[in-house]
């Protein structure tokens, strides 16, 4: 949910507007940007962003697919923005995501002490 809302409303702030169903895929993606900065500890920061990157614009690319070309939502059009694919995600939005991955990969952190202090405490009797 926080990857979804923090998505959600990066949109917001960078065009004015968004759609319910970037949640979804903010969610996804930040489940995924959570599993490699867990379990992807050795590997290096800027591997782990570039990883990151590829797989928020995969998923990006997935999901254009499907709510803008299939169902015809036109959520965005990157036709205009150069080396693009089908107007769905283009070489500069996923320079964009890498950059984003930094403080997601930070967030993550957060959410993971949080719920692990919570957890760690749910079991103690008082």
């Amino acid at each position: 949910m926080v990857g979804g809302v923090y998505y959600f409303l990066l949109e917001i702030l960078w065009r004015g507007y968004s759609h319910w169903a970037m949640i979804i895929v903010g969610g996804i993606s930040a489940a995924f940007l959570y599993l490699i900065n867990e379990k992807l500890s050795a590997v290096s920061f800027f591997s782990k962003c570039l990883l990151g990157a590829g797989i928020i614009t995969a998923a990006e690319l997935l999901s254009g697919i499907v709510v803008n070309l299939w169902l015809g939502w036109d959520i965005w059009d990157y036709t205009k923005l150069q080396y693009n694919l089908m107007g769905q995600i283009s070489l500069k939005t996923s320079l964009l995501w890498m950059l984003l991955c930094i403080p997601a990969f930070v967030i993550s952190d957060i959410v993971k002490e949080i719920f692990l202090i919570k957890g760690a405490n749910s079991g103690k009797k008082i």
